[in-house]
C-alpha cells in the first residue's frame, strides 16, 4: 500500500504546483477576462487530467488491497463448522467478567474463529442506547469493529507463526487509511474545484491512520505486536 501512497501524494504535489502556476498565469495581449478565462480553461483541464490520474492509482490500490484480502482469508479461514460451542465457553468466560482483550489474548485457533464471527453482535448489544432516538432506530451508527478486528489478527499472526499475509495487513493499516483518507480528499478538489486547508487534509489523514491501527488494549493506536 505505501507505493500507492506515495504515487497519491507524488500527485497531489504535482497537482497543486501546477494550480499554482495556472493562478499566477497572465497574458499581456489578453484582457482580464480572458486572461481569467484563460485561467479557468487550464484549470479544467489540469482537473481532468488529475481526475483521471487519481482514478488509475485508485483501482491499482484496490487490486493489491483485494489480492492481500485474499491472501488473509486463506491466513485466518473461516470455520467448516459450527462455532455455536466454541463461543458458548467464551461467553461463560464474559459472563463471569474477563475481558474480551485477555481473551483474545490467550484464544487458539477455534476460539478465535468464533470470537470473529460472534463477537461484533455480542458488543453491540452491549451498547447501551445513547439517546432516545437511538433506541427507536433512528440515527445510531453501526459499532466500529476495527480494535476487534486488529486484535484478532494480532492474536493470528501470533498462532501462525507471523503468517506473511497477515503481517502484510497489519503493517499497512495506516497507510491503506491515510489512503482513503487523502484519496477522497484529491476526489474532491478534482471533481468541484474546491481547495481546502492542507494542513487540514494532512491531520486528518494522520488521524484515520492512528484510527485503523486502534486495539482492544486501550482504544488508542499501537503498533502490531
Amino acid at each position: 500500500m505505501k507505493q500507492h501512497l506515495d504515487a497519491l501524494r507524488l500527485l497531489r504535489t504535482k497537482y497543486q504546483e501546477e494550480f499554482r502556476k495556472i493562478q499566477s498565469y497572465t497574458d499581456p495581449h489578453l484582457s482580464n477576462e480572458g486572461i481569467l478565462a484563460e485561467r479557468k480553461k487550464r484549470t479544467d483541464a489540469l482537473r481532468a487530467e488529475a481526475k483521471q490520474a487519481l482514478d488509475t492509482v485508485r483501482a491499482r490500490a484496490a487490486d493489491d488491497r483485494d489480492a492481500l484480502t485474499r491472501r488473509m482469508e486463506k491466513a485466518m479461514p473461516k470455520p467448516e463448522g459450527s462455532t455455536a460451542d466454541a463461543w458458548a465457553r467464551v461467553r461463560m468466560l464474559l459472563d463471569a467478567g474477563r475481558d474480551l482483550n485477555k481473551v483474545i489474548k490467550t484464544a487458539d485457533v477455534p476460539t478465535l474463529q468464533a470470537i470473529r464471527e460472534w463477537a461484533p453482535t455480542w458488543l453491540e448489544t452491549q451498547r447501551s442506547a445513547e439517546t432516545l432516538h437511538d433506541a427507536l432506530g433512528g440515527g445510531r451508527q453501526p459499532i466500529d469493529t476495527t480494535g476487534l478486528d486488529n486484535t484478532i489478527a494480532i492474536r493470528w499472526a501470533e498462532l501462525s507463526g507471523n503468517d506473511t499475509a497477515i503481517r502484510e495487513h497489519l503493517e499497512s493499516r495506516g497507510d491503506a487509511a491515510k489512503f482513503d483518507y487523502l484519496a477522497e480528499a484529491s476526489d474532491q478538489t478534482f471533481t468541484t474545484g474546491h481547495h481546502g486547508s492542507e494542513l487540514d487534509v494532512v491531520m486528518g489523514a494522520e488521524m484515520a491512520a492512528a484510527g485503523a491501527k486502534v486495539t482492544l488494549d486501550s482504544g488508542t493506536p499501537t503498533e502490531a505486536a
